[in-house]
C-alpha cells in the first residue's frame, strides 16, 4: 500500500501516470466536446425534422382535407354523370319517337296527296263537264236567241200584214156599206 507522502508526492510512475490520465482527460474533455458538439448538431437536426413533421403532418392533414373535398366533387360528379346518361337515354327515346312520327307524318303526307290529286282530278272533270255544259248552253241560247228574235220578226211581219189587212178590209166595207167611217 501507499504511504500518505506517496500519495502525496508523485513518483515518476505516478507522474507518469498522472500525466497520461491529464492526457486522457483532456482527449476525452475533447472527446467530449466533440460529442456534445455533435449531440447539439443532432439535436438541432432533431428539433428542425420535428418542425418538418410538424410542418408534414400539416400538409398532411390538409392533403385528406382536400381528398375527402374531392371525393365528394367526384360524388357529385358522378350523380350528374348518371342524370346526364338518363337524359340521354330520355332524348334518345325522344328522337326514336320522333322519327317514327316523322314516318307516319310522310305516308300520312303521301296519303294526303294521292287523296289531293284525286280530288283534283274530279275537280278538273267537274270543270270540263260544267265547261262542256255552258258551250252547249249558250249553243242553245244563241239559237233560241235567234228563234226568239226570228219569231218576233215574224211577228212585226204578221202585224204589219194584219194592218195592212184591216185598212184594206175598211176601205173595202167603206165601198160596199157606203159610209166614210173607216174605223167602225
Amino acid at each position: 500500500m501507499m504511504t500518505k507522502k506517496e500519495w502525496i508526492m508523485p513518483s515518476e510512475e505516478t507522474t507518469d501516470i498522472l500525466a497520461a490520465i491529464a492526457g486522457l482527460s483532456e482527449g476525452v474533455k475533447a472527446e467530449f466536446a466533440s460529442l456534445t458538439h455533435g449531440l447539439d448538431a443532432l439535436s438541432q437536426g432533431q428539433a428542425r425534422q420535428a418542425a418538418d413533421m410538424v410542418t408534414m403532418k400539416a400538409d398532411l392533414a390538409t392533403m385528406k382535407a382536400d381528398m375527402v373535398t374531392m371525393k365528394a366533387d367526384m360524388a357529385t360528379m358522378k350523380a350528374d354523370v348518371v342524370t346526364m346518361k338518363a337524359d340521354m337515354v330520355t332524348m334518345k327515346a325522344d328522337i326514336v319517337t320522333m322519327k317514327k312520327d316523322i314516318g307516319n307524318l310522310g305516308s300520312e303526307l303521301l296519303s294526303v296527296r294521292v287523296d289531293l290529286m284525286a280530288r283534283m282530278d274530279r275537280l278538273q272533270d267537274k270543270m270540263s263537264s260544267f265547261a262542256d255544259d255552258v258551250t252547249v248552253n249558250y249553243g242553245a241560247v244563241s239559237h233560241t236567241d235567234r228563234i226568239a228574235k226570228s219569231a218576233s220578226e215574224e211577228t212585226r211581219l204578221l202585224s204589219e200584214t194584219v194592218n195592212a189587212m184591216q185598212r184594206q178590209i175598211r176601205r173595202i166595207a167603206a165601198k160596199v156599206f157606203g159610209t166614210d167611217d173607216l174605223h167602225s
